[in-house]
């Protein structure tokens, strides 16, 4: 499947990775499954860090509550 995460990592990729997750789940597929759950995981985490200039390691940052929710929803996506 591919990546539609340029940026702004919008919708409708999410959308094609929930709609390949639920054809894993009916397949049986866990490999699709997981697949499907890594990607919507790390888009999740793209929008709530998206990438900028320079290394993400480099400044501390401050996140919102939107970033937090994103990076909730990550780690759900990425345990699954």
């Amino acid at each position: 499947m591919p990546r539609l995460g340029a940026p702004p990592y919008d919708t409708q990729a999410m959308e094609s990775y929930r709609k390949f997750l639920a054809v894993g789940k009916k397949l049986g597929d866990t490999t699709a499954e997981g697949l499907a759950q890594n990607c919507l995981g790390v888009d999740a985490m793209l929008l709530a860090c998206p990438p900028g200039e320079g290394s993400p390691f480099e400044a501390r940052r401050t996140l919102s509550a939107d970033a937090k929710a994103h990076l909730a929803r990550a780690a759900q996506h990425h345990a699954e």
